[in-house]
This record gives structure tokens, sequence and C-alpha cells, in this order.
């Protein structure tokens, strides 16, 4: 009994410690807490064991719970990262391509490169105030994909646009 009580001071104290306020592991550690404050009745040890072992098996798994969602906002976190350097660096390449080709660079292009920034500055800006919502997480990464794949340097309309520029200079 002593062990499992400490098994379950344990997990009290890792649930205190995680930051989340899931009511699920909020009321496990509350009814942790009242079974450890009750004790060990000594004329009745066999409930006293029944209460320890469902307060560990209910905060062990809302302790696992909580784990599995801080696990993957912090992959949501690593992957928004990921997304939004990637969209600064083929922006930033196709910022260039535009400046160093003025007049072979049509509205079209330059519209798709302006949407592209305005996305990538909206996700930047929001990053700040995203809750865990693995939904918002999700759209802003999209929105940061999306803002990635808007202006490659390699635009098939950059290209046909400089290829006729040329031909007709030529």
């Amino acid at each position: 009994a002593q062990a499992m009580r400490a098994d379950v001071e344990g997990d009290v104290a890792a649930a205190r410690s995680m930051r989340t306020d899931s009511p699920e592991l909020v009321a496990a550690v509350t009814q942790a807490e009242t079974v450890l404050r009750q004790g060990i009745d000594p004329k009745d040890p066999i409930s006293a064991v029944d209460a320890l072992t469902k307060a560990n098996t209910d905060i062990d798994a809302a302790l696992a719970t909580a784990r599995g969602v801080e696990e993957q906002n912090q992959r949501a976190a690593r992957a928004l990262a990921d997304a939004l350097r990637d969209a600064r660096s083929r922006i930033s390449q196709a910022r260039e391509y535009t400046a160093l080709r003025r007049g072979g660079v049509g509205p079209t292009a330059r519209t798709r490169l302006s949407e592209a920034e305005r996305a990538l500055s909206i996700c930047s800006t929001s990053r700040a105030f995203l809750s865990a919502s693995r939904l918002i997480w999700r759209l802003t990464i999209d929105a940061a994909m999306s803002a990635a794949l808007l202006p490659p340097a390699h635009d098939p309309l950059v290209r046909s646009r400089l290829q006729r520029r040329s031909d007709l200079t030529s």
C-alpha cells in the first residue's frame, strides 16, 4: 500500500508540473489528493488499497492523455517552424528573382508573390498568439505551406513571360 501511495504521489507531482488545464487531469489529481488525504484505515485496508488503485489508474490514464496532447503540440510547433522557414526561403528566392528580372515578370506573378508575403506575414504574427488547438495549428501550417508554394523561382508563368520577352528582343 505504501508503494502504491508513493506512486500516486509521484503521479500527482508529475501532473502538477505539466502545462495543461485538462479537465480530466484536474479531476484525476483532485481525486488522487482526496484519497491520499484519507490515508489507510487500519480497520479496512482493502478499501484503502482499492481507492488508491482506482486513483492511480485514473491519474495514469489522464497523464497519458495529457502527455500525448503535449507531444502533439510540440510536433505541431516544430512543423510550423519548419513550414515558416521554408516559406521565408522560397519567398526570398522569388523576391530576388523578380527584382533581377523587373520587366520580365508580369503582374500575375508579382501578385502571387505579394499574396505569399501577406500569407507569411499573417502566419508569422499569429504564431505567437496560437492556442494549442490542433485545428488552429493545422490551418496555420497549411497557410505557411501555401505561402511556400505560391512563388517558386522556377514558376512556369514567370519563365514563359521571360521567354516571350527574350523572343521579342532577339
